[in-house]
């Protein structure tokens, strides 16, 4: 069940946003592939991975150990889950989930749109679908800035059908924290709230992901960390799809999305 007319509203409502997000996504892949490959700095990077600390970090971070298989590539995904692309990756995801819900009861038009001949089933699917639908594309420009930096800085030796498998983890991902999001926002009835309450399970990913960096004895909670699902370092070292980590963010996503979906059609929506 689904509302065209709705889908395309959201589309409009939200174009301005992604198309600045895009251009910041795509402008700071092309970047990063330039300062690694083409920059002195980048090039005399393998001593600062050197140290203890940074690569206990990027060990958890990416997966694997980044001086054991320190290639073009494996330095090139690092852009797939670098911390900029991850901040407009989540400000997309958490200000489009909950403008089109919370926001809406928020702002008293939730009636309003209640009121069109139209389920709340085909409000919720609608309206999660474009979430989702309209951060895919910013994960895939990840993707093209760094085969557009590749070609500016001349690393020819970067697979781009090796990072082909990173971009569709990340839009696994990304899937993902929209799902959540868009959920804990059918269930809000202020967009400050569903913000905090999404970015809340963000926070705990990352911060969780980090500490396991400094205290090994957290690994037994990896499992509640979807980052922990995400490892890019170990997609480019095995050259194929972790099929069990995209099944389980997919999964995941899956739930949230009829958890939301049971919430949004049984709520009250209170009248402003």
């Amino acid at each position: 069940m689904f509302n065209g007319p709705l889908m395309r509203r959201t589309l409009r409502d939200y174009s301005g946003l992604w198309t600045a997000l895009a251009l910041l996504v795509f402008g700071f892949a092309i970047l990063f592939m330039y300062a690694i490959h083409a920059t002195p700095i980048g090039q005399q990077g393998g001593e600062f991975l050197k140290m203890p600390f940074v690569r206990r970090v990027l060990t958890v971070m990416l997966g694997s150990d980044p001086l054991v298989m320190l290639t073009p590539s494996s330095l090139s995904s690092f852009a797939f889950t670098h911390p900029l692309i991850w901040s407009l990756l989540v400000v997309f995801a958490l200000t489009m989930s909950s403008g089109v819900l919370a926001g809406e009861v928020d702002r008293g038009t939730m009636d309003l749109l209640g009121s069109l001949p139209m389920s709340r089933a085909a409000i919720y699917n609608s309206l999660a679908t474009m979430t989702i639908l309209m951060g895919l594309p910013l994960c895939w420009l990840v993707w093209l800035g760094v085969w557009a930096g590749k070609n500016i800085a001349g690393a020819a030796d970067v697979r781009m059908e090796v990072l082909v498998r990173v971009a569709w983890h990340l839009c696994a991902t990304y899937t993902l924290i929209a799902s959540f999001s868009t959920a804990i926002s059918a269930g809000c009835n202020r967009r400050g709230i569903a913000v905090a309450i999404a970015f809340f399970l963000i926070f705990y990913a990352f911060v969780l992901n980090m500490l396991r960096a400094m205290w090994p004895a957290l690994d037994r909670l990896a499992w509640s960390d979807f980052l922990n699902y995400y490892q890019t370092f170990v997609i480019v070292r095995d050259e194929t799809y972790r099929w069990k980590d995209i099944g389980v963010l997919l999964s995941a996503a899956a739930a949230w999305w009829v958890a939301g979906l049971i919430v949004f059609t049984r709520r009250d929506v209170p009248a402003r």
